[in-house]
């Protein structure tokens, strides 16, 4: 692992607002940017495999989102 990705896998800590701002600015690009990077195992995909792929893959990691219990 790279210390690039090392950094990327535990990111500074910063406020809900500032994190919704990041996320606001990451949606905006995706739909106003037609570049996407290709998949290190599939190579290169149109816009739409990209999103559908990536929409899947989220879909995948919020499925273990939980209520938190009322203890």
């Amino acid at each position: 692992m790279t210390v690039r990705q090392a950094e990327a896998l535990s990111p500074d800590v910063i406020t809900p607002e500032a994190g919704l701002a990041v996320l606001r600015g990451a949606v905006d690009r995706l739909k106003t940017g037609s570049r996407r990077a290709g998949h290190p195992f599939l190579g290169p995909l149109s816009v739409d495999e990209w999103t559908q792929f990536h929409l899947r893959h989220a879909e995948m990691h919020v499925s273990f989102a939980a209520p938190e219990s009322a203890t």
